[in-house]
């Protein structure tokens, strides 16, 4: 994940192609092999792009802290409990970041 973020895989106007979004579901878009997940509508500072599979497992980054959030729940169905623990654990990182 870093390395895509970091431009040592691809290009970065192919990384720019690949997020060019499309309204998947309300606070999910979709890109070109990435997922972006806004988690509250208008603060940016939680959004989060990459990816989410389908057993809860998720390799995301959040571009305004600069943290690659990277896990998995091995449990079929778990996307949404991913995207909660995601959110939880940026909150965390949030508020120790203004202490």
């Amino acid at each position: 994940m870093k390395a895509l973020v970091g431009n040592n895989i691809i290009q970065h106007e192919s990384l720019l192609t690949m997020q060019k979004w499309t309204k998947l579901w309300i606070g999910v878009d979709y890109g070109y092999g990435l997922i972006r997940v806004r988690m509250l509508p208008i603060i940016q500072k939680y959004n989060v792009w990459g990816h989410l599979g389908s057993s809860g497992s998720f390799m995301l980054y959040n571009p305004a802290m600069d943290v690659y959030i990277i896990g998995n729940f091995n449990k079929s169905g778990y996307t949404a409990k991913s995207i909660r623990f995601v959110f939880n654990i940026l909150r965390i990182l949030s508020k120790c970041g203004n202490e």
